[in-house]
């Protein structure tokens, strides 16, 4: 490494640099191109086997289900003879793409026995289309029939495992040979790659020595640079650097500077502790005012969800009960703390569309017509639209909330007719919140419901109206959901 003795660090680390990549392209590269063909091979067989086994598969599953429609037919004296027709045809088919895919292997043998096994199956349809008339005119005829007709079906499936048989011993003899074609190359490889990495290895250890002996009297100069500025010392010890690199430049700022700097720093010194105390000052006000803001938003929120109602002439404690029931089911789904409180914050404003539905619907004590409901059903997108504007990740959070918070996990709620998880996670909260406290309270056009009556319509539309990964978790921690409710009723002072 002598030859890159006045070079600069950071050229001596690039030159390293450019040979390891090199080395390391040799690595990589070489090895793949020998071992991507075998390696391509082996997918190959290995998908082709797959391929084999899920049609076999198929077929045999198509048979029983062959066999059962007949036998049901018959016993049953049910007419789905067309759906029996269908699964006959269906597995026919399959039967012959799946001795196409071996003929495709030049496997002559097994083409030749599917042929057999596809008349077979001609037999096992003449038996099971029998089947019915069979057991209409003699019941103990009918049995044997269908005896004959299992029995049938039994030689078949034995045939189709036979055939798998052969195919998974052909498939493992490829598959492993192919295997050692890997393995040896891969041997090949790291052989190779040791040899490569202990060169690169070498080579940087060169370069460390050297920059590491640099370093080492660099911090000696250094300490003799502080015992000056300490007064500790009044001889300064010359200490010689070979070659010019960055180390070197210091070395010599120090030697020039080491009698002048002592000032600067201290002066340094106190002006970066006077910047660090006002930066810690600014600090603390910037956090004071982002807490004071946060608190103010979640006010404004919470204000904002009692108003809306308040107009459709619901009590505050329903909003209350929602970011509760919110908060305790995010909790327990698994969201961070984080999370379950920005949703317990937001919830209350799920309904802030509700102000721009006439008081003559939201007031209105029977059913809605299909005009005065395709109306009421505005409020979701009136509320996103009044929060969608806003960067504020609370009103954002709301926005989503007031928007999907009617939607369904069937895809059957609206405004957008949302599925599964489609819908935000928020959302799905907060319609089981909602949903529930809604049902167990009075409204103007409704008495509470009895929490039997409500615990039904919650099994019923799991998995319809509801999330039901989040519907079990929520009747799996009933008594936390019912403890909370009373919890806030107890401070109402209805209790």
């Amino acid at each position: 490494m002598s030859i890159l003795k006045n070079y600069t660090i950071r050229k001596k680390i690039f030159i390293n640099y450019v040979i390891a990549v090199v080395m390391i392209g040799i690595i990589i590269f070489a090895p793949f191109v020998a071992v991507e063909r075998t390696n391509d091979a082996y997918q190959k067989e290995l998908s082709s086997f797959s391929k084999l086994q899920y049609q076999i598969y198929t077929i045999d599953a198509e048979l029983k289900r062959f066999n059962g429609l007949s036998i049901t037919s018959a016993i049953q004296k049910k007419n789905i003879d067309a759906l029996r027709e269908k699964t006959y045809n269906e597995l026919q088919e399959d039967i012959e793409n799946l001795k196409q895919t071996v003929l495709n292997y030049n496997d002559l043998l097994i083409a030749s026995k599917l042929t057999n096994i596809q008349t077979r199956i001609k037999g096992l349809k003449v038996i099971a289309d029998n089947l019915r008339e069979d057991m209409e005119e003699d019941y103990e005829d009918g049995i044997y029939s269908v005896l004959a007709l299992v029995q049938t079906n039994g030689k078949i499936l034995n045939e189709l495992n036979e055939i798998f048989q052969e195919i998974q011993k052909h498939g493992s003899e490829q598959i492993k040979q192919i295997q050692k074609e890997i393995h040896d190359k891969i041997a090949l490889t790291i052989g190779v790659s040791v040899i490569i990495f202990f060169f690169i290895l070498f080579l940087f250890e060169q370069t460390i020595k050297e920059v590491l002996l640099d370093i080492e009297k660099l911090s000696k100069q250094f300490t003799i640079f502080l015992d000056v500025l300490q007064r500790k010392r009044t001889k300064v010890e010359d200490i010689q650097f070979e070659g010019k690199n960055e180390i070197t430049e210091i070395a010599v700022a120090l030697k020039a500077n080491i009698h002048v700097v002592e000032d600067l720093i201290q002066n340094e010194r106190t002006q970066a502790q006077k910047i660090k105390t006002e930066v810690k000052k600014a600090t603390q006000e910037i956090k004071a005012l982002n807490r004071e803001l946060h608190i103010t938003q979640k006010e404004i929120i919470h204000t904002m969800g009692s108003i809306a109602e308040e107009h459709s002439k619901e009590t505050g404690e329903h909003i209350e009960r929602v970011a509760s029931y919110s908060f305790l089911l995010a909790k327990l789904a698994g969201l961070p703390i984080e999370e379950a409180i920005l949703l317990r914050d937001v919830s209350p404003m799920h309904d802030i569309g509700k102000l721009g539905i006439p008081d003559s619907i939201l007031a209105k004590p029977g059913r809605f017509t299909q005009e005065e409901y395709e109306k009421m059903k505005e409020h979701t997108t009136i509320g996103y639209n009044m929060l969608k504007h806003s960067d504020r990740k609370l009103l954002k959070a709301a926005a989503i909330v007031a928007y999907e918070h009617h939607e369904r996990w069937d895809g059957q709620g609206y405004p957008r007719g949302l599925k599964g998880e489609d819908i935000h996670i928020y959302g799905r909260i907060v319609a089981i919140a909602d949903v529930f406290d809604a049902l167990g309270s009075d409204r103007v056009y409704k008495k509470a419901w009895p929490l039997e009556k409500i615990l039904k319509l919650f099994e019923e539309e799991k998995g319809k109206q509801f999330d039901p990964y989040l519907m079990d978790i929520f009747l799996k921690h009933l008594e936390t959901f019912l403890q909370s409710k009373r919890s806030i009723e107890a401070r109402s002072g209805k209790f």
